[in-house]
C-alpha cells in the first residue's frame, strides 16, 4: 500500500464530521449550498437555477448530488468546482485538518467530546513529566490522554481549561530512535462552541424553528379555499382546466389545496421578485399534522411562473420536521374498500383523483414516493407512476410496491402507455394522460374490491 493511499485512509477519517468546515473554507463557490441545504440551490458546477443540494448530513462525507452533474463525495464536490485532481485535493483537506503525516494505515482514529478540566505536564512514575489533558465526558466520567504530539495539536488549537473540545487520535508513527524502533501517537485537537454558544444556539434553532412553524400555520390560515365560482381564482381555476384538472362542484378532494393571490417570490439570490398568485397545498404526515406547504406561482393567465427560478417551492421546514413520509392528500381513504391511489406531482395525483374517483396522495418527488406512509385504513394501493425515459419514476414506484407487499398491503403499478413517450422523450405522467387523451384513458378499478387481489 503506497504512503498516498495510507493518507487518504487517515485524511478522508479525519474529515468525517468536519465537511461543512472543510467546503466552505476550500471551496467558496459552494457557501450558498451549504446554507440551504438540504434544500435546492443553483449548481456550483454547470448553473442551471435549482438543481444542486447537500443531503443533511452531509457533514459526515461532503455527500451531495446534482441533477445534471451526478453525485459527489466531498473529494469530488472539490475536485469538480475547483477544478482540482484528486491528489490536490486531498491535499487541500490534510493541510485545512493539519493531519500529520506518517500515520500508520492500521490505525484507528479515535474521537473524544468533553470539557477541559486540566492542560499541562504531569509527572510520571518514573520522575519524567509528560503533557497531558483531562476532558469531563458527557457521561459525567474523566479522560486522561497523554502525548508529546497531543501538546502540539492543542497548542495549534489554543485550547485551555474550560473549552469544550474535540480530540482525535488519528493513529500512530512509527520512528527509530537509538537503534529501537518506537511508535508516537498523533492527536488532533479541536476547540469546540462553549457552553454559551451551545446555549445561544439552541435557542437560536429553537426561535427559527417556531417562526417557521408559524409561518406554515399562518400561510395556510390565510389563504383561501378553492372555490370554481370565485372570479378572484380565475388564476388557478384557469391553470387547472389548462391541465385537464375540473374537480366537480363542492368536491371534497381539494381540501388540502387553498389559493393566494399574491404570494411573494423570491429568488435563489435572496432578492424579492414581486407577488404572484398562487396554488398552496398543504403537506402532512401520516397523523395529518401540517408539516410544510408545497407552493406552485402563477401567472394571471393561470400558466407557470417562470425566468425567475423553480415555480414550484416548499415552504422551509422548522427545525425537528422532516417531509420524509409525508403527502399532499385529495379525497379520503373509505374504511370500507380501504383503497387509495399513490402520485409523484400534485397535478398528477390530482389527475388520478379526478378520472378514477379514488382518493389519491401526491408524494412530491420520486424519493418521496418510496418513503409516502400510509394512514391505518389504506388495505390497497394503486400506484400511478410516472413514465421516464431515466427510470426514475418506474424504480420508485417498485420500491415503493415491494415495501406495501412485505408489509401486507396489496399493490399495483400503473403506468402511462409506452407510445405516449413520443410527446415527451424524457418521460410522462397521468397528468399528460389526462390532459392528452381525458379521463376514459385511465384504468377504473372501481369494481374491484380488496378481495379482488
Amino acid at each position: 500500500m503506497s504512503q498516498y493511499k495510507i493518507d487518504a485512509e487517515v485524511v478522508l477519517k479525519a474529515a468525517s464530521g468536519r465537511w461543512d468546515e472543510v467546503l466552505s473554507s476550500l471551496a467558496p463557490a459552494l457557501r450558498p449550498a451549504l446554507k440551504a441545504a438540504p434544500n435546492h440551490v443553483a449548481c456550483p458546477i454547470h448553473g442551471g437555477e435549482n438543481g444542486f443540494r447537500f443531503f443533511k448530513d452531509y457533514r459526515v462525507s461532503g455527500s451531495c448530488i446534482c441533477n445534471t452533474c451526478g453525485a459527489f463525495d466531498g473529494i469530488h464536490i472539490l475536485m469538480a468546482v475547483n477544478s482540482w485532481n484528486f491528489f490536490t485535493a486531498l491535499k487541500a483537506v490534510n493541510d485545512f485538518l493539519r493531519v500529520p503525516e506518517g500515520i500508520s494505515p492500521e490505525s484507528q482514529i479515535e474521537t473524544i467530546d468533553g470539557k477541559v478540566t486540566f492542560i499541562g505536564m504531569s509527572k510520571l512514575k518514573s520522575g519524567s513529566s509528560c503533557f497531558n489533558v483531562v476532558l469531563n465526558l458527557q457521561d459525567g466520567t474523566e479522560r486522561r490522554l497523554w502525548g508529546k504530539d497531543l501538546q502540539r495539536a492543542c497548542a495549534e488549537s489554543e485550547l485551555a481549561v474550560g473549552d469544550n473540545a474535540r480530540l482525535s487520535l488519528l493513529g500512530t508513527r512509527t520512528f527509530t530512535y537509538k537503534g529501537r524502533e518506537c511508535q508516537q501517537k498523533l492527536w488532533s485537537a479541536r476547540k469546540m462552541p462553549s457552553d454559551r454558544e451551545l446555549e445561544e444556539k439552541a435557542q437560536k434553532a429553537n426561535d427559527e424553528a417556531i417562526r417557521r412553524a408559524n409561518a406554515i400555520n399562518d400561510k395556510w390560515i390565510s389563504a383561501n379555499p378553492v372555490r370554481s365560482y370565485e372570479a378572484s381564482q380565475k388564476p388557478l381555476l384557469t391553470y387547472l382546466a389548462n391541465r385537464g384538472i375540473t374537480p366537480a362542484r363542492g368536491s371534497r378532494i381539494l381540501r388540502n389545496m387553498r389559493f393566494l393571490p399574491a404570494e411573494t417570490y423570491v429568488d435563489e439570490h435572496g432578492k424579492t421578485v414581486g407577488k404572484y398568485p398562487c396554488m398552496v397545498c398543504a403537506v402532512r404526515n401520516v397523523e395529518g399534522k401540517l408539516i410544510t406547504l408545497h407552493r406552485t406561482y402563477l401567472t394571471q393567465d393561470g400558466v407557470k411562473l417562470a425566468g425567475y427560478g423553480p415555480a414550484k417551492k416548499l415552504m422551509a421546514l422548522p427545525e425537528g420536521e422532516t417531509i420524509n413520509g409525508a403527502f399532499i392528500s385529495f379525497g379520503e381513504v373509505n374504511k370500507e374498500d380501504g383503497i387509495l391511489c399513490i402520485a409523484e406531482g400534485v397535478e398528477t395525483a390530482l389527475s388520478v383523483a379526478v378520472a378514477t374517483g379514488y382518493p389519491c396522495v401526491s408524494s412530491i418527488s420520486a424519493h418521496g414516493m418510496t418513503a409516502v406512509e400510509l394512514p391505518e385504513a389504506v388495505k390497497a394501493v394503486f400506484i400511478f407512476a410516472d413514465r421516464d425515459k431515466s427510470q426514475t419514476g418506474q424504480n420508485a414506484a417498485i420500491k415503493l410496491r415491494d415495501r406495501l407487499l412485505e408489509s401486507g398491503i396489496p399493490s399495483v403499478i400503473c403506468l402511462p402507455s409506452p407510445d405516449m413517450l413520443v410527446l415527451n422523450e424524457k418521460g410522462v405522467d397521468w397528468n399528460d394522460v389526462i390532459r392528452l387523451r381525458g379521463p376514459s384513458a385511465f384504468p377504473f378499478y372501481r369494481e374491484l374490491t380488496c378481495e379482488s387481489f
